[in-house]
């Protein structure tokens, strides 16, 4: 019987041989002559091998994704994947589909003499895969490298999870259920009725887009045939254009990307922007759903800090410190305006602070504004977002989870600001041209779903202020609680006194559920975050229960 780390050492061979010609015939354009190894791009490069220069005066709008910070910085935005295959000037507007397609349909005609040609070099690239695949382990943020959970270290040639030898080390393996939902589970089992104060899905509450004549939308006849677009289609693309100018934030339905929620959004700018073992910058505390998006693509993830001191605000030298342990790996930083769950936005000179960095560095904005149709009483305007003149690429994150209350229908964008615009929609467009996996029938509706959009919203402020209210009341007659600041979105961080060294599991005793503070990354003892979307009445019994843990003895 043969060696297991043997086989898989040949299969990852042959894997490597595969993929190595794959990209090699997707690389180059029709019109070029292929390029020899030692020119393809690396950090600081262009595709052509000479060093990327800064910008001039002469140099027209948009003829490199961004200028080069002086002093040697980092000269790229851009995975290897994507931009060895896109470039300024690669494909003119009326040719991108035809010349994605025609990359994929010369892929027989040059099987053979890449095969031949070039066997050696990439059976030597599928070593070295194979070594740094053994050697990489999941990385500890704290560590800059060591391994995150010794749990996660797998056995040479096999997977304890699924008992094969080609599971990746971004998937969890043998993850039992933490303390507090092994709590929750048994509260259920034996019958308890849990008053759940963290719902923030809309069709669960009473909240749901999804009317009758939303749903007869889908039916539309042009949806009966498939003419997809990667992209999305132009009326859809059109459709959430109006919506960004109705917002007061014009952006051109060219430079918009439809997906399937800002999960596949974050998946494929990682991929865009970035290769394996290189850093993305997220804020803490935070969503934590980027962490695992990012580690599957094999991305490090470093935080920086929000801080709170009667007030949030970004933690200027957290972000500095950031970026020096990210170092030249940096490729991205995301924010998320209101943030979840803190409510919160940068100020002015926090953002020219963020932005001012960007610049310099050469990295990318990633603004996730799912929430910011949705500010607190008293302001009735919506967040200005990240759109408009930007010094740094930019790209906007939004969906109709949020903005219409129907996260089943399942259809979110990236919107694109800032320099180098063109270059990059062609980037993004090629990776989704790979999925395509935005429903026809959807986009079809997307018009009139966002059209239609007011009522939602009036529904759902008037839910968030009157929970606040309920909130506020709570605070004033409990002044040993408190509330941590906000401006808008869907949770609230309160504070508890810290009596247990996790409230939310105390909470549970009395059957609340609240989310614990640590999901976020809430360095304070004693918070728990709230959905301020929760039907009223829920709320206001919740708080009831926890008002009764305070008082008790």
């Amino acid at each position: 019987m043969a060696h297991p780390r043997r086989g898989r050492g040949a299969e990852a061979l042959r894997s490597g041989v595969q993929r190595d010609a794959r990209a090699r015939r997707s690389q180059q354009p029709f019109d070029h002559p292929r390029q020899p190894r030692e020119h393809r791009q690396r950090s600081g490069r262009s595709a052509g091998g000479a060093r990327v220069r800064a910008r001039t005066a002469e140099d027209p709008p948009g003829d490199r994704i961004q200028a080069p910070r002086a002093g040697g910085a980092r000269e790229r935005i851009g995975s290897r994947g994507a931009a060895r295959r896109f470039g300024p000037g690669h494909h003119d507007a009326g040719s991108r589909r035809h010349a994605a397609r025609g990359r994929r349909h010369s892929v027989q005609r040059r099987r053979e003499q890449d095969r031949g040609r070039h066997r050696g070099e990439a059976a030597g690239k599928g070593r070295r895969r194979l070594r740094g695949g053994v050697e990489r382990g999941p990385l500890d943020r704290s560590r800059g490298g060591a391994l995150a959970d010794p749990r996660l270290a797998r056995e040479p040639g096999r997977s304890a999870a699924f008992g094969v030898t080609s599971a990746s080390r971004g998937i969890p393996r043998g993850v039992a259920p933490n303390a507090w939902a092994a709590r929750i589970a048994e509260r259920r089992a034996a019958g308890c009725p849990l008053l759940d104060l963290t719902i923030a899905n809309p069709t669960r509450v009473g909240l749901s887009g999804a009317s009758q004549e939303v749903l007869a939308a889908l039916d539309d006849r042009a949806a009966r045939e498939d003419h997809p677009d990667p992209r999305g289609l132009p009326r859809a693309r059109a459709a959430v254009s109006a919506y960004y100018r109705e917002r007061g934030t014009p952006v051109d339905a060219d430079a918009i990307v439809l997906t399937t929620g800002t999960s596949e959004s974050y998946a494929h700018l990682f991929r865009l922007l970035a290769d394996p073992g290189e850093a993305v910058l997220v804020p803490t505390p935070s969503y934590p759903l980027v962490e695992p998006i990012a580690r599957l693509e094999s991305l490090e993830v470093v935080p920086y800090r929000l801080a709170w001191d009667g007030a949030w605000h970004l933690d200027v030298a957290s972000l500095d410190e950031a970026l020096a342990r990210a170092g030249d790996r940096a490729r991205a930083v995301i924010v998320v305006e209101p943030n979840h769950p803190t409510g919160t936005c940068l100020s002015a000179s926090e953002r020219e602070a963020l932005e001012t960095r960007l610049e310099a560095r050469g990295l990318a904005l990633i603004s996730d504004e799912v929430f910011g149709d949705f500010p607190w009483p008293p302001r009735a305007a919506v967040f200005p977002g990240w759109l408009g003149e930007r010094r740094a690429p930019t790209f906007v994150l939004g969906g109709l989870s949020k903005a219409c209350g129907l996260p089943q229908l399942k259809v979110g964008w990236v919107a694109l600001a800032g320099p180098g615009r063109a270059a990059t929609i062609e980037g993004l467009e090629w990776i989704a041209d790979l999925f395509l996996t935005v429903s026809g029938p959807a986009q079809h509706a997307l018009p009139q779903w966002l059209a239609g959009r007011a009522a939602y919203h009036r529904r759902v402020r008037e839910r968030i202020a009157r929970n606040r209210e309920s909130l506020t009341r709570f605070v004033a007659r409990h002044p040993e609680a408190s509330l941590l600041g906000g401006e808008g979105g869907w949770a609230q961080v309160l504070r508890l006194p810290a009596r247990d060294s996790d409230p939310s599991l105390a909470l549970l005793e009395r059957d609340v559920i609240v989310h614990p503070g640590h999901f976020y990354e809430l360095d304070r003892e004693g918070c728990v975050v709230l959905s301020l979307i929760v039907e009223i009445a829920t709320m206001e019994h919740g708080l009831a229960r926890i008002a009764e843990s305070l008082t008790a003895t």
